[in-house]
């Protein structure tokens, strides 16, 4: 199958199932800095559904492409963003991917950095990853007490998904980190009991999301 590539200022959001593999990708595909996080992981559900979306990523790359998915390659950034190897596409289709428990949201402009966080809404200690992932005008947004859950999700994807669309990721700290001007982030329902945001930079046109079917 073949998709039609975004139009100007626009974002695509596939989000897709974490629940197995489907093993049509030869592992081998896989390029060395998604083989060592592979390694990384100690339980199996979790490598399972990270090579899951690392397989869904080349899939649906090269639906866009018109190519096959063992001929996707990836260059890196100075911080560890990967971008598509120029000589494909000129380098024009532009990517980000993120998963949460049992799903994957990958998104895909033409030509527009782009970053994507998706977050499965749990509860947790949020006073104390707040003072470690949001700036002090962030935590006031939140509130000192009873955080909703809901409400420091959309404010931890914003935030991730601004911080992976500029390459910056983990080499800076998300408490010191602030969206900078010209950016457009956008939130998005990926799937119900999670939340996801896309960021560009610049103004979007539209931010098209397409969910698996139920």
């Amino acid at each position: 199958m073949t998709l039609e590539m975004p139009g100007p200022g626009e974002v695509h959001v596939r989000v897709v199932s974490l629940e197995h593999s489907t093993g049509e990708l030869p592992m081998e595909c896989l390029d060395e800095g998604e083989m060592d996080t592979f390694r990384r992981f100690r339980r199996e559900t979790d490598a399972g559904r990270y090579l899951a979306a690392h397989e869904a990523l080349r899939h649906i790359l090269a639906s866009y492409l018109g190519i096959e998915p063992d001929a996707i390659r990836y260059v890196r950034g100075p911080h560890g963003k990967p971008y598509l190897e120029p000589a494909i596409h000129g380098g024009r289709l532009r990517f980000n991917l993120s998963h949460s428990g049992g799903i994957a949201a990958i998104a895909v402009t033409d030509g527009l950095d782009v970053g994507v966080d998706v977050e499965q809404v749990r509860d947790m200690e949020f006073e104390e990853l707040a003072s470690c992932a949001f700036s002090r005008d962030e935590q006031a947004a939140l509130g000192n007490n009873n955080i909703d859950s809901g409400v420091f999700f959309r404010l931890w994807t914003r935030k991730e998904a601004y911080l992976k669309a500029t390459g910056l990721g983990l080499s800076v700290q998300p408490n010191e980190a602030t969206i900078g001007e010209g950016w457009s982030i956008i939130d998005i329902d990926p799937a119900p009991g999670y939340a996801g945001a896309v960021a560009v930079e610049g103004p979007i046109a539209r931010v098209s999301v397409f969910r698996p079917p139920e």
